[in-house]
């Protein structure tokens, strides 16, 4: 097996500081996030509910975004997280009793614009998207026959 020598002295802790303009990602507590207060997106209990069974099926499987907080800013003054993009993943995790979420960390020293930016993009690219329905209802049968315990068959 590969071993590396051991990073030099000048390096340590650099690894898990977040600099400027430099996105890092990590484990961060639940606990420690909270929604970021401009998003404009809600999230209704049905949709909540279908982010909850998708976390229980699948786990997480991308990360949440968030901004590290300066301490003092947070509402227990020691830092935190502001949830930028993945706010209900990250209700649906809390109401599920999770401890951690992954997420890509936005620097605390991000202006708020940019921030702002940032989460309409994510908010808006989302919506720009356009279903094909018959692939959908195609993805539905086949989900719907694999849970009754059935291999579909597929034509070719």
């Amino acid at each position: 097996m590969l071993s590396l020598p051991p990073a030099p002295s000048r390096w340590a802790g650099e690894l898990e500081r977040i600099v400027a303009d430099e996105v890092v990602n990590r484990v961060v507590a639940v606990g420690e996030c909270r929604p970021h207060p401009r998003n404009y997106n809600g999230h209704d209990e049905g949709q909540i509910g279908d982010l909850r069974a998708s976390l229980r099926r699948f786990g997480q499987v991308r990360s949440v975004v968030v901004q590290a907080l300066s301490p003092g800013l947070s509402p227990n003054g020691g830092g935190g997280y502001l949830v930028v993009a993945g706010n209900g993943v990250h209700e649906a995790a809390r109401l599920e009793g999770l401890e951690s979420l992954r997420a890509d960390v936005i620097p605390a020293d991000w202006d708020e614009a940019r921030v702002l930016a940032y989460l309409a993009a994510d908010n808006e690219l989302a919506r720009r998207a356009r279903p094909d329905e018959a692939q959908l209802a195609v993805l539905v049968a086949l989900e719907r026959l694999a849970g009754m315990g059935l291999e579909p068959r597929l034509a070719g």
